[in-house]
């Protein structure tokens, strides 16, 4: 059984175990280890974050205005596409690499009719994780 924590909510004190711990989020929508202001925990429930959320993340957790994290980022985010589109690879220390790789030609059938048919070679993009990344996801 999973320890559990207590956990402040809008109704009161609550106790949570670590695996809801996943949808929890400080007020801030920092990390906790990387900000002061996590005193008490919100329950929040945010299926997929988007990029509007990366913004306001950014904004909040950096104390600038909201548009100049959505500049920031989506400098980030241009630099990266640019970066992988020219071949090269990608490696944020602490977190990954990002990498192009090459498919080539393979043979394949169309599933309706059973016919063989040639794959045409293609571009895909792979991300490996760093074990530091490993690590901290299989800790939280």
């Amino acid at each position: 059984m999973l320890p559990r924590i207590p956990v402040m909510d809008d109704s009161g004190m609550k106790r949570l175990s670590l695996l809801e711990k996943k949808s929890l989020g400080p007020v801030c929508g920092c990390i906790p280890k990387l900000h002061a202001c996590h005193a008490a925990f919100f329950v929040v429930i945010i299926p997929d974050m988007t990029k509007k959320d990366l913004f306001e993340n950014v904004s909040s957790c950096c104390d600038i205005p909201r548009k100049e994290a959505e500049q920031a980022v989506e400098s980030v985010l241009d630099i990266i596409k640019e970066t992988l589109a020219s071949g090269e690879e990608l490696k944020v220390s602490g977190f990954g690499k990002f990498a192009v790789h090459l498919k080539r030609d393979r043979k394949g059938r169309n599933p309706q009719t059973g016919e063989p048919i040639t794959i045409s070679a293609r571009k895909i993009l792979t991300f490996k994780p760093s074990t530091v990344l490993k690590q901290d996801i299989n800790t939280n």
